[in-house]
């Protein structure tokens, strides 16, 4: 049975049945009643307990139902429900369902559900309340400059969060249910009038057949919807702040959010993403290209240079000038360990300590890490396990690796950082050579939605990779991101200072 009754007796013996009464404490039934024409009307609530606003209950709903005795006129032309939702249920945010599983689906959102006697429908009233932590500041994607605002887990919140950024009537948030056991809410997002509309189908058509007992967060369903999940480089960016999102939304973009997960996915991705941060918006350019070189500096050290240093210490020293090469050998007289031994316990010591900070509390942390970095490394040394130049590639690498613009890029960069370790080591600069273009060939046939990970490197003068990664001040940034095929390409004028051609007359 589906259907809802218009008998009361039957709809609460229905709810308490399908909603497990008896063994959930936080269910919550609760009876009252309303005067329509001097009779009694019979009705019932029910919610979840510390998912609703109780407070909004007890004031507009039952003290609302208590007032009808004392001022409700005789000579009512409304019928009784359409005067309990005018006048004792008007919440902004109501529904009328006409079957259970509407409504099971709907309390267990948060929502409450009111029955009326001889009414063969159910008021759903929005009042969610979930505890949930205050915005706090980014904690992944920190930033001096610009908004210090980030996500939480409450959906309704990060949605509102991006409407007050994007003030657009075009602005067009999708919800879809994931989930079939235990169902939550995904949101679709983008610009009505930018996204590219194939794109918005497709991310469409792989969430809705997804079949799954439950997806609780952002990054478990981009693991659902990745084209390649087995590439090093994710195809879906993740980011905690709105103002992101937003910027992402208008170069044409999609972006989803689920319930309970305060990240958001940003669709589609290129390889040049990854060297943007949340600054770059905020600083001048100049200081940009700077710390655009600095970013492309860091990403070469952390994936290459390790494999480097194998490779020439073990099969090209003749590289180095004659006094380094000595020294080297000097500080390895009594090693009895090979180079690639060497990298291979710091690398694995590295991966420990990171470990060990993430799970450790956060006042232990720093101590963590002052431990395992300095005294055991200089123990290391001492102990003639390893020598010092092997500690001072693989502690630059390491911080190398920490100065990418966003922390989930390291875990791939990671993996294939190790493969080229032993590439270099098996066969010194011509393994490495192979290991490189072996990787191109991969991120070149890696695709984000149908967009590839790897761009053409150049259309033109304004759609090319130089372009996009050496950020030009943002009044010449004319053109949106070429890899995006956004419904406009333009996302300001050629002269977007106007001011200037006054000054000129």
């Amino acid at each position: 049975m589906d259907k809802i009754s218009e008998k009361i007796d039957i709809n609460r013996a229905q709810m308490m049945k399908k909603l497990n009464c008896d063994l959930n404490y936080d269910l919550m039934f609760r009876d009252f009643k309303f005067k329509y024409k001097n009779k009694n009307i019979n009705c019932f609530l029910v919610f979840f307990d510390g998912m609703v606003n109780k407070d909004y209950i007890n004031s507009d709903i039952l003290s609302k139902a208590t007032l009808s005795y004392s001022i409700t006129p005789s000579n009512l032309t409304l019928s009784y429900p359409e005067f309990f939702k005018a006048n004792i249920i008007s919440n902004c945010m109501l529904q009328e369902k006409e079957k259970f599983s509407d409504v099971i689906k709907e309390v267990l959102f948060g929502n409450v559900a009111v029955f009326i006697d001889g009414y063969n429908k159910c008021f759903l009233c929005n009042i969610i309340q979930y505890e949930h932590r205050s915005m706090e500041k980014p904690f992944f994607e920190n930033s001096i400059n610009g908004p210090q605002e980030s996500f939480n887990e409450v959906l309704n919140f990060n949605t509102a969060l991006i409407r007050k950024n994007v003030r657009n009537k075009n602005l067009i948030i999708e919800k879809i249910q994931i989930g079939k056991r235990a169902e939550n809410v995904c949101t679709l997002i983008y610009m009505k009038n930018l996204a590219n509309k194939k794109l918005i189908d497709i991310i469409k058509q792989r969430i809705s057949e997804i079949d799954t007992d439950i997806i609780l967060s952002t990054d478990a369903l981009n693991n659902y919807i990745e084209t390649n999940t087995y590439s090093p480089i994710p195809q879906i960016l993740p980011t905690e702040r709105p103002d992101r999102v937003a910027s992402f939304l208008l170069q044409g973009r999609c972006a989803i959010l689920t319930n309970n997960s305060p990240i958001a996915g940003i669709i589609p991705t290129t390889i040049i993403d990854w060297f943007h941060s949340t600054e770059d918006g905020y600083i001048k350019a100049p200081f940009n290209i700077v710390l655009k070189i600095i970013r492309l500096l860091a990403i070469f050290s952390a994936i290459l240079l390790p494999a480097i240093y194998i490779a020439t210490v073990t099969y090209h020293i003749s590289v180095f000038p004659t006094n380094i090469a000595m020294s080297l050998a000097a500080s390895r007289e009594l090693v009895p360990l090979p180079f690639v031994v060497e990298i291979l316990i710091m690398e694995a010591a590295f991966e420990l300590l990171r470990e060990a900070e993430m799970r450790v509390p956060t006042r232990i942390g720093p101590v963590v890490s002052i431990v395992g970095g300095l005294i055991l490394g200089q123990l290391a040394v001492e102990a003639n396990i390893i020598c010092s130049f092997t500690m001072i590639i693989v502690g630059f690498s390491g911080i190398a690796l920490y100065a990418l613009p966003n922390f989930y890029i390291s875990y791939g960069l990671r993996f294939v950082r190790y493969v080229f370790i032993l590439l270099a080591f098996l066969n010194g600069y011509l393994a490495l050579a192979f290991g490189i273009v072996i990787f191109m060939y991969i991120l070149a046939n890696s695709y984000s939605f149908e967009i590839s990970l790897l761009p053409p490197f150049y259309e033109d003068k304004k759609r090319n990779v130089i372009a996009q990664i050496f950020t030009s001040p943002v009044w010449k940034n004319e053109v949106r991101p070429y890899t995006v095929k956004a419904q406009d390409e333009y996302s300001q004028s050629k002269i977007s200072r106007r001011w200037l051609l006054n000054d000129k007359k």
